[in-house]
């Protein structure tokens, strides 16, 4: 690998799961995927049955616009009947396994959804409540947080705003990609995954907290740090290039794991999987950008290259390290069978 970094991604979830608020019962008078993009909800398909409610109400939260708030929550039980009053009231006791279970919906829902960037969903708790009629409610919402908005934003005209300006990069780049035509010898959707690869390279800055541009602190694991504010670490390319692809309908997931840099030197990274002509091979932008040690004024660092540029298992074995265990909820989840071969010569420097 040229220009070896250092990948400090710390996701956004690493992903401590909030602790479960129980509430007594009060006295008497008291923007997706694809749709036809099967990897769109890739995780979402791996999910325990009793884990589903939960991914369903933060998909209702996205689509009903309550994300933006960063403060309204949305209940599971009642008329919106994802959680049924026998379930909300074992949860309640402390039956259920409730935490394993948000937990595990809450990492497939933030690996399926990469384009929610104003949500800082370790800020976003379930709640299990009762009422003076005895009637269960299980909530999600900001819980112990003010709200869950990621750091930099502070209300939904400041979310607005962003949406706006990330919006038009995406579209961007989606008609600019999938205005590529074809050529002899060459493969048109690999040729507009190395069109989003090559533009996340070039014109996003890998950068740690202490080293980005004030104001960008909160944005850098996110898809807005990447494609808006051309910062960001290896979450903030992962997410762009899943948010692109998915509107291309190309299938793409993010994977999670370490990059051993050496012997003894392993780090936290996230990477991209990209399905082509029925193969999965990896994509992993952030180490195709290293930082030259002379960073130009304009904040592009030089030296990209296409060493991971649709690579298959031989490359990846290397360095990168899958693990499906995503946050402190352990539950499991399983990663598409790699292409044994690199895409093509053509695509590797």
């Amino acid at each position: 690998m040229r220009g070896k970094k250092q990948i400090a991604c710390l996701l956004s979830l690493l992903f401590i799961v909030s602790a479960i608020t129980v509430i007594p019962k009060l006295s008497a008078s008291g923007q997706a995927g694809a749709a036809d993009d099967p990897s769109a909800h890739y995780f979402y398909d791996q999910l325990p049955e009793a884990a589903k409610p939960f991914y369903s109400a933060m998909e209702q939260m996205n689509q009903k616009g309550i994300f933006k708030t960063g403060t309204d929550s949305y209940e599971l039980t009642g008329k919106n009947n994802l959680i049924s009053q026998e379930t909300a009231a074992a949860y309640m006791g402390g039956n259920g396994n409730i935490l394993a279970l948000y937990g595990a919906a809450r990492d497939a829902f933030y690996m399926d959804h990469p384009d929610i960037f104003y949500v800082d969903f370790s800020n976003l708790t379930v709640r299990v409540t009762s009422d003076k009629n005895s009637k269960y409610h299980v909530t999600l919402g900001a819980g112990r947080t003010q709200n869950y908005y990621t750091k930099g934003f502070s209300n939904q005209d400041d979310v607005e705003s962003a949406l706006k300006e990330f919006n038009a990069v995406v579209e961007q780049l989606v008609a600019e990609a999938s205005a590529l035509t074809d050529e002899e010898g060459k493969y048109r959707t690999a040729e507009q995954v190395k069109y989003v690869h090559d533009y996340l390279t070039q014109h996003t800055s890998y950068r740690l907290e202490n080293e980005c541009t004030k104001g960008n602190e909160g944005f850098i694991r996110t898809a807005y740090g990447s494609l808006v504010r051309h910062e960001g670490v290896c979450e903030a390319y992962t997410r762009a290039m899943k948010t692109v692809l998915d509107r291309m309908n190309i299938p793409c997931i993010m994977v999670q794991g370490t990059y051993q840099h050496s012997e003894d030197v392993f780090e936290l990274h996230i990477w991209n999987y990209v399905k082509i002509d029925g193969q999965w091979y990896v994509v992993d932008a952030t180490m195709d950008d290293p930082i030259s040690k002379n960073p130009s004024a304009s904040g592009i660092d030089g030296y990209e290259s296409t060493e991971y540029l649709l690579a298959g298992e031989t490359k990846m074995n290397e360095h990168h390290m899958p693990s499906g265990v995503l946050s402190e909820a352990k539950y499991e989840f399983r990663y598409p069978l790699l292409s044994y071969d690199d895409f093509g010569e053509s695509f590797q420097s």
